[in-house]
């Protein structure tokens, strides 16, 4: 496995601990996140504060790791997230519904930290499994 691939498979292995700082650690401070809403802080700390935000609407999320595919310095990964909407989320009041959706994550690994990140998740379909479906 390389090195990039390691990274990033660490990412997930915190994310799944709910450690936010053990995960935004294997990020640069710096890092440009192309998914994050307009309203959080750019950086370290938008992430941090988003994946706090996540957590706490769905406390028992989990990751799945189905790929990682890397090719110089960037990294294309196949995640499924689980999880039980526990708490107001994106102004959604607490359903208790379960969510299972498929996320894209491409990653751009920078002197052993990921530098950049862009993400593609399946909203339609978690707006569905919380009832709030879109049109």
């Amino acid at each position: 496995m390389s090195d990039n691939a390691e990274i990033v498979r660490g990412i997930y292995t915190a994310m799944n601990a709910h450690d936010i700082d053990a995960m935004t650690s294997m990020m640069r401070e710096d890092i440009l996140d192309h998914e994050m809403a307009g309203e959080l802080p750019p950086g370290r700390a938008g992430v941090q504060q988003w994946f706090g935000t996540l957590f706490e609407a769905f406390p028992d999320m989990t990751t799945t790791v189905e790929d990682v595919i890397c090719q110089g310095d960037r990294c294309a990964c196949r995640v499924r997230m689980h999880g039980t909407h526990q708490a107001d989320f994106l102004g959604i009041p607490a359903t208790r519904n379960p969510v299972d959706i498929e996320v894209i994550d491409i990653m751009r690994i920078e002197d052993g930290r990921v530098a950049e990140h862009w993400g593609l998740s399946d909203d339609v379909r978690m707006m569905r499994q919380l009832g709030a479906a879109m049109a």
